[in-house]
């Protein structure tokens, strides 16, 4: 089965200048950042979930993240639109798949170099410090298999949430890695099960780092937005002053 788009929510994209553009890309390489791609005509479909590993004349090399074979193959002159993360920002372009795949493994996609890379600019929306902390238990798709964590919640939206993350298992996770999520909001019984990207990872103490998560769009998110709301109507008090970009 092809996997559910879960696109991050476009609320408007601005392009970037040549030499930003240039420079965004260069720093997405270098971080080797994850990258979504989507048929240019719909959001609907997730075509690949994979990792830039280079960029030259020739074009852009996106490896595959995940072992499993439920995407479909991708085809010599298919159009894609991409969306990636660096250093907190959110980012999409337009191209075209280069190279074809056959086969059931499927291998590195080569795409055409980006002729404008784009800023998504994302709704903002405030977080609830939780009165009761609860766990939060959060799997990473990897070339390997799976990366799990247990994690502690902070703070939610019904767009995000910030869980402090044990130090030894945050070196591991980077901006823009796509995270599976299940959490509790006390004192509701409801169990949320969600899509999200890793938006920012941040040393707290010598013992834990705080992972920001922005949840992704989707058919989960839909089905649950109300419930989550609800949840955090009753979840805290106080509303945090500064809104994180979700």
């Amino acid at each position: 089965m092809t996997p559910a788009a879960t696109m991050p929510p476009i609320i408007h994209s601005r392009p970037l200048d040549g030499d930003t553009a240039v420079s965004v890309l260069a720093e997405a390489v270098r971080r080797r950042v994850p990258v979504q791609l989507y048929p240019q005509d719909s959001n609907d479909t997730i075509l690949r979930r994979g990792a830039i590993r280079s960029s030259d004349a020739h074009g852009m090399v996106i490896e595959p993240i995940e072992r499993s074979t439920g995407f479909p193959p991708l085809w010599r002159g298919t159009p894609v639109q991409a969306t990636f993360c660096v250093a907190d920002r959110a980012y999409s372009f337009q191209s075209v798949v280069v190279n074809s795949e056959s086969g059931d493994r499927l291998g590195s996609v080569r795409v055409q170099n980006p002729e404008t890379i784009a800023v998504i600019e994302r709704r903002r929306s405030p977080r609830r410090r939780l009165h009761e902390s609860t766990p939060v238990e959060i799997h990473v798709p990897t070339a390997e298999g799976e990366l799990r964590i247990q994690a502690s919640l902070m703070n939610a939206s019904e767009r995000g949430l910030a869980c402090r993350v044990p130090a030894r298992q945050a070196v591991r996770l980077s901006e823009g890695q796509f995270l599976w999520i299940h959490f509790q909001i006390p004192p509701s019984d409801d169990t949320f099960h969600l899509d999200g990207q890793a938006v920012s990872i941040t040393r707290g103490t010598p013992d834990h780092a705080v992972l920001g998560v922005q949840f992704l769009n989707g058919d989960k998110w839909n089905a649950c937005m109300e419930r989550l709301r609800e949840a955090l109507a009753t979840a805290g008090s106080k509303v945090l002053e500064t809104a994180v970009k979700t």
